[in-house]
């Protein structure tokens, strides 16, 4: 099942939502790993369950699952043997009271898995220019 998001975007990116969380693309997520092909998911707002199908199937360790449940980490870099997880700032919509979005990076010659509970402005401008890019191909 695509989501609308998805099906206004690359074919190898997965954006969910609230409303719309990982479990209903997670036979997306096996298609893309099983197709070698490098794919970006980004969960806004993480429900456990979505936590849970990234530890089950990608593999994450539960510390960095452990800190994407908290939120409210200083930037770091922190390495594991199949990927790379990152938190880092940018900023949030306007009137967000802080005017910072916390995101969670998972990075890994495979795959970006980014995940945050804030508007993410910046990660929203990047999938409309590889929305645009994709239609001109």
């Amino acid at each position: 099942m695509a989501s609308e998001l998805e099906s206004q975007g690359p074919a190898n990116l997965i954006r969910c939502s609230a409303g719309h969380g990982l479990q209903l693309e997670r036979d997306r997520v096996h298609e893309l790993l099983d197709g070698g092909q490098f794919f970006w998911v980004d969960v806004q707002s993480p429900s456990a369950a979505d936590l849970d199908i990234l530890r089950e199937d990608l593999g994450f360790h539960p510390l960095s699952l452990e800190d994407s449940w908290r939120f409210g980490q200083r930037p770091k870099l922190d390495e594991y043997d199949e990927y790379v997880f990152l938190a880092v700032f940018g900023a949030s919509s306007e009137g967000d009271e802080d005017g910072l979005v916390e995101v969670h990076c998972f990075y890994s010659d495979r795959y970006l898995v980014t995940l945050h509970r804030d508007d993410a402005p910046t990660i929203d401008e990047l999938h409309e220019r590889l929305a645009k890019r994709e239609a001109s191909l």
